[in-house]
Formats: structure tokens, C-alpha cells, sequence
């Protein structure tokens, strides 16, 4: 590092610092963004009465045919029970 600053003169050296700074910034408000989107994702998902907690979902899903109005009850792997 002192090296690169010994051989920039003051306007380059002014460029690197405020690129550094935009960088760390940048980076910062990513890790920050990907930080709230995990926790949202965890806080705001319905939890139902097979489920064992917020964090051990069942995966169970309820789809309706909207064309016959039959509720079927899916754990995601495929399978259908009619409800």
C-alpha cells in the first residue's frame, strides 16, 4: 500500500481513495440488502399446524382446482391427497 501511494500523485490518489470507499460502501449496503432478505424470508412465511417451526417447515402445500373446487393437500415431492 505504500508503495502504490508513494508513486500516484495527489488528484490519482484522491481517485483511489474515493474507489476504495465506493467499494467498501457498495459492498456493505449487499451484505446488509442479503442480511434483511434472509431474515424477512424466515419472518414472513405462514407456518400451519404441520409445521414444527418457523425454521423446520413440513412443506405441505394446499392447491385448489379451480375448475371443480377440490382441495388437494401436496408435500412437494409429487404427491396429491384429495382433502
Amino acid at each position: 500500500m505504500k508503495i502504490i501511494k508513494d508513486q500516484l500523485n495527489n488528484k490519482e490518489l484522491e481517485g483511489y481513495e474515493l474507489m476504495k470507499g465506493a467499494i467498501l460502501c457498495f459492498s456493505l449496503m449487499v451484505v446488509c440488502g442479503l442480511i434483511l432478505m434472509f431474515v424477512f424470508a424466515l419472518t414472513l412465511k405462514p407456518i400451519d399446524n404441520s409445521d414444527f417451526s418457523k425454521y423446520k417447515r413440513s412443506g405441505f402445500k394446499i392447491l385448489t382446482d379451480y375448475k371443480t373446487g377440490t382441495e388437494y393437500l401436496s408435500d412437494g415431492h409429487g404427491g396429491l391427497i384429495k382433502r
